[in-house]
């Protein structure tokens, strides 16, 4: 990983024509190819960093980078073909880039999933309810509730 300086330029996922410059905040690392979160006219926009600016700025002119990706960078190809794709289309890169980063929900990390397996702690009462869905569990491996459900006949609220 090559890191960039305190600013680097992020194409924004909009209709623009290049990319704009940000400041990196202290402790924050990015590279060419970072998914990231920056302010564009009020609202948080998704964005990837594309480099170096061309152009200098003063520092406080500059608007802060929001947010990081816990993901990969995009690929230099990738980068590479949205430029090209641009060009060939006559359609400004962020729109290319768009159809790139479509939803913000696939950045995000997985929710958990809870899942039920057999402990080997029986309850005091054992009801026939129960008994089905000590049965289904027996074999030790993680059942998730709606399939313990289905597997015993039981209601969502004896699980």
């Amino acid at each position: 990983m090559s890191e960039l300086p305190d600013i680097v330029a992020v194409m924004v996922s909009v209709s623009v024509e290049g990319p704009y410059s940000y400041r990196v905040p202290a402790g924050m690392r990015v590279e060419r190819g970072s998914i990231v979160a920056v302010p564009l006219v009020g609202r948080p926009t998704l964005g990837v960093v594309w480099g170096v600016p061309k152009d200098n700025f003063a520092h406080n002119r500059l608007k802060d980078i929001l947010h990081v990706y816990e993901t990969p960078p995009l690929s230099e190809e990738l980068l590479k073909t949205v430029d090209w794709v641009s060009r060939y289309t006559l359609a400004a890169p962020g729109l290319v880039l768009r159809s790139v980063l479509r939803s913000t929900e696939a950045l995000e990390p997985e929710r958990p999933i809870t899942a039920f397996r057999a402990t080997g702690f029986e309850p005091d009462r054992m009801t026939p309810a129960r008994l089905r869905v000590m049965d289904v569990v027996a074999d030790g491996s993680a059942w998730a509730k709606a399939a313990i459900v289905g597997a015993s006949g039981v209601s969502a609220s004896v699980v």
